[in-house]
């Protein structure tokens, strides 16, 4: 329902109530939106609430999690005030090895070693075949690459490949 809305910028449709256009990145609120909101707004955006992506992957804002994965990601993965956990992929043992996407950067956890990267510095994803799965490697824009993020038990994997690709490309515009 509603009024039929369109950027100003680059005429697309634009969602009723919308803060910004999900095809330039055009912002239509006249409030300052902080950069960390807005990638709140896009994440929701892109990982909207019908996706599924198996049971160990955890919409934060729909799905509930258990309180040793709750601990988990506050102990190993916020570094910030207002950092908010986005998604979960909870691959084994309550995050001892998995990862999670924050509205600031992706972290993940393996044999004892956490890395993270900035959310604002992926330019692209690179999506690897290994024994029996798939990893994936983010790539910023100097293309370095990150080490291997296993996909094993997202299901559909190339379909979160997918939906990451492009949150990271609505960013980056």
């Amino acid at each position: 329902g509603g009024i039929n809305m369109f950027c100003s910028k680059c005429g697309s449709k634009v969602l009723d109530g919308a803060k910004f256009c999900f095809n330039c990145g055009a912002q239509f609120s006249k409030e300052p939106e902080t950069a960390e909101d807005f990638v709140i707004e896009v994440f929701d955006h892109v990982f909207d609430n019908s996706i599924r992506l198996g049971d160990k992957v955890y919409i934060l804002r729909r799905d509930r999690i258990n309180k040793k994965i709750e601990d988990n990601i506050e102990s190993f993965f916020l570094d910030y005030r207002d950092e908010v956990p986005l998604l979960v992929f909870d691959y084994a043992d309550n995050l001892k090895q998995g990862f999670v996407i924050t509205n600031y950067k992706i972290a993940w956890r393996y044999s004892d070693k956490i890395e993270k990267h900035d959310i604002w510095e992926i330019s692209n994803i690179l999506v690897e075949r290994v024994v029996l799965a798939r990893a994936m490697r983010l790539v910023d824009g100097h293309y370095r690459k990150s080490s291997r993020i296993y996909l094993t038990g997202i299901r559909p994997d190339m379909e979160f490949v997918e939906k990451f690709k492009e949150f990271i490309e609505i960013l980056n515009s």
